[in-house]
C-alpha cells in the first residue's frame, strides 16, 4: 500500500537519511536479534518506511553488479558449508540493497549537509570533554549509554583502550571509527561548505586536531591527505589566493603550535607507535597472500565472506580480495567507481575511501553507509569548475 501524502513522504525521507548518517554511533548497542545491532534496526525500518511512502523510487543500477555476485557467492558458499558465519554476508548484502536505493532522496542533499554537519560537532564535543576530564583530573567520560546493552566488541575495546592508553573514542566503539567519521565531516566542510569563513575554518582546526587526539594512525595520516587533495584541486583550478594561502598557514601553524605543546607531540613524534601501529595495520597483507596463493579457485572467485577477525587483522583491500576473489573485487571497485563523477565532490570521496581501506575495513562496516550516501548526492557538486562559472 502507497501512501500518498507528501508529508508522510518528506518525513520517511528525513528520517532514512538520518538513519544513514547515525548509523556507525548506533551501531554500538545490541538488540535481542544476533548481529543486528539498533542502528541496522533504525536504518533497515526507515529504509522501508521510504519504500512504503514513496510511488517511484530511483536506483542505483551500477551496484547492482556487485550486490548480485555477492548474493551468488554468499548462496554458493553456504550451500556448501563454507561460510562459518552467515550473518555477515546477509548484513552487507542489506546495506548494499539499501545502498542501491540511496538516489530516491538525491533531492534532499541540504537535510543530509544539516545532518552530518550536527552529529559531526556533537561527536567532536564529546571527544573534547573526553580528552580534559580524562588528562585534567583523570575521569572517564563514557561516549555510550553503558545502561544499554552494548555489542560485545564495543564493551571490550571501551575498557580496554580507557584503563590502558587512555584513547578517547567519543560515540565510538574504537579512536579509528571516530577518525573515519571526522574525516567524513572535514571532507565535507572543506569542499562543501563555507570556504575560508571564520567558523569554517575554526571548525576544521578543532576537527582535525580532535583526530590526533584519539590517537588514530590511519586517521592522522588520512586527515593530512585530505587537506593536501583540497590544496591539490585549489593549485589544479588556478584559483588560489594569498588569502587562501595565508589561512592555511594560520590553520597549521595554530595546530602545529598547540599539538607540540602538549602531550599530542610525543604520540606523533614516536616512532615505536607508528612501527606498532603499522604492524597491526598491514601484517594482514602477509596472509592475503599466503592464502590467495592456496587455491586458484579462492583467488579467482575469492572465500565467502567468512569471519576472519581471529587469524588476522585485515584492512578493506586484502578483505576484499580475500571475500570476493579477483572476480568479484574487480566488479566492486568497478561498481563503486560508476556511483562517482570525474571533478565532483563524490570523486574526492571515493579516493578517501581507497585510502582509508589501506589500514581500515571501513568499506564493510557502518562507515560505509554515510560516505556511499554523501556520493550518490554529491555527484553533481563540481569541484573545479564551480567557482569559475
Amino acid at each position: 500500500m502507497k501512501i500518498n501524502s507528501k508529508s508522510a513522504l518528506t518525513t520517511s525521507k528525513k528520517y532514512f537519511i538520518l538513519s544513514v548518517v547515525l548509523l556507525p554511533l548506533l551501531f554500538q548497542y545490541a538488540t535481542p536479534i544476533s548481529s543486528f545491532t539498533v542502528g541496522d534496526a533504525f536504518m533497515v525500518f526507515s529504509w522501508v518506511y521510504l519504500m512504503i511512502s514513496t510511488k517511484k523510487t530511483k536506483v542505483k543500477k551500477s551496484l547492482c553488479y556487485a550486490l548480485v555476485y555477492i548474493v551468488l557467492i554468499t548462496f554458493v558458499y553456504l550451500m556448501d558449508g563454507l561460510l562459518t558465519k552467515s550473518t555477515t554476508s546477509l548484513r552487507y548484502i542489506v546495506y548494499l540493497l539499501i545502498m542501491v536505493y540511496f538516489p530516491t532522496v538525491e533531492n534532499n542533499q541540504d537535510y543530509y549537509y544539516k545532518t552530518l554537519n550536527w552529529v559531526g560537532i556533537f561527536v567532536m564535543i564529546v571527544l573534547y570533554v573526553q580528552y580534559v576530564a580524562l588528562y585534567t583530573v583523570g575521569i572517564i567520560v563514557p561516549g555510550v549509554l553503558t545502561f544499554l546493552p552494548l555489542t560485545e566488541s564495543s564493551f571490550e575495546n571501551y575498557a580496554v583502550a580507557f584503563s590502558s592508553a587512555g584513547r578517547c573514542m567519543s560515540v565510538f566503539a574504537e579512536p579509528s571509527h571516530y577518525a573515519i567519521f571526522i574525516i567524513l565531516f572535514i571532507a565535507y566542510r572543506l569542499f562543501l561548505n563555507e570556504g575560508l569563513s571564520f567558523r569554517n575554518i575554526i571548525l576544521l582546526v578543532l576537527a582535525s586536531i580532535s583526530i590526533v587526539l584519539c590517537s588514530s594512525f590511519t586517521g592522522v595520516i588520512m586527515m593530512a591527505a585530505v587537506w593536501a587533495l583540497k590544496v591539490f584541486y585549489e593549485l589544479k583550478s588556478k584559483r588560489i589566493s594569498s588569502i587562501y594561502i595565508m589561512s592555511s598557514l594560520i590553520v597549521f601553524g595554530i595546530m602545529f603550535f598547540i599539538i607540540m605543546n602538549t602531550s599530542l607531540g610525543s604520540y606523533i613524534t614516536d616512532e615505536e607507535v607508528y612501527e606498532r601501529q603499522s604492524i597491526g595495520r598491514f601484517a594482514g597483507y602477509n596472509y592475503m597472500f599466503s592464502t590467495m596463493d592456496s587455491s586458484t579457485l579462492s583467488f579467482i572467485f575469492g572465500n565467502g565472506m567468512n569471519d576472519i577477525g581471529e587469524i588476522e587483522y585485515l584492512p578493506g583491500w586484502p578483505r576484499l580480495v580475500l571475500y570476493f576473489g579477483l572476480i568479484g573485487s574487480l566488479i566492486y571497485v568497478l561498481s563503486f567507481l560508476s556511483c562517482a563523477k570525474w571533478n565532483t565532490f563524490s570523486f574526492v570521496l571515493l579516493i578517501i575511501i581507497a585510502g582509508l581501506m589501506i589500514g581500515t575495513e571501513m568499506n564493510f562496516g557502518p562507515f560505509i553507509m554515510p560516505y556511499m550516501m554523501l556520493i550518490i548526492l554529491s555527484n553533481k557538486s563540481l569541484i573545479l569548475e564551480k567557482k569559475n562559472a
